[in-house]
């Protein structure tokens, strides 16, 4: 679980070799994508934030809303990706009884889930990110976010994502992003989608808005130059 993460922001490890996810993810291509997108921003984001103290009062998410875009585009990058690689599963998962019920009520079946989320996919034009969220009165939704942007966490909390940049894909199938999606649903790690479902807590909002996912993005971004944190 993402959730409270404070600095020192620690590495997450892979729950799998770097073939695992074969052969929807090619081996060099996860190797690339953690080794030299996820490693780097880590690394960028423990300096960003080491050198102004009362960040370090911020939780990860709230350092993607700092209105320092640095800042911002770091904590989100991180995570973006580390709710990616632990959102995949080295082997095939079933849901849980549990989890189709939450499927099945929210879209319909699970071949509903998989298509909202694909269409949901087709809205990003370039670089972004897919992702599964709970809102505040428990319904699961669909978001697509640009660039290294989050979800609005005040509304929403993200459960599982699939990100949309190139370097997820390219060495494996060129330009191919709808097959990619589609090989990503084969792969989600449903018992930590789940176990991310149960830890969530939210923020009430306004039970008559409508979610659709092209308008749902990133919230504005927040001030949080004294972030109750870990210290609240």
């Amino acid at each position: 679980m993402l959730y409270e993460q404070y600095y020192p922001f620690k590495i997450i490890p892979l729950e799998y070799e770097y073939s695992g996810l074969e052969p929807e993810i090619g081996e060099y291509t996860v190797f690339f994508h953690y080794n030299e997108h996820y490693l780097p921003t880590l690394e960028k984001l423990n300096k960003l934030v080491g050198a102004s103290p009362v960040l370090q009062n911020c939780s990860l998410e709230e350092l993607t809303k700092n209105p320092d875009k640095d800042i911002a585009r770091a904590a989100g990058s991180v995570f973006g990706h580390e709710l990616y690689f632990s959102s995949l599963a080295g082997n095939r998962q079933e849901p849980s009884d549990n989890m189709k019920r939450r499927i099945r009520s929210d879209f319909g079946s699970m071949e509903g889930f998989a298509q909202a989320m694909k269409n949901a996919a087709e809205q990003v034009y370039g670089s972004g990110y897919l992702w599964l969220a709970e809102d505040s009165i428990g319904r699961l939704v669909p978001v697509v976010t640009k660039d290294h942007d989050t979800p609005d966490h005040s509304r929403l909390k993200p459960v599982f994502t699939t990100d949309l940049w190139e370097h997820s894909y390219y060495l494996d199938r060129q330009n191919d992003r709808s097959g990619y999606v589609s090989a990503v649903l084969d792969r989600i790690n449903w018992d930590e989608t789940e176990r991310n479902l149960i830890l969530s807590s939210y923020q009430p909002i306004d039970k008559s808005e409508s979610y659709n996912p092209a308008t749902l993005r990133q919230a504005p971004l927040q001030g949080t130059k004294h972030c109750g944190g870990r210290f609240s």
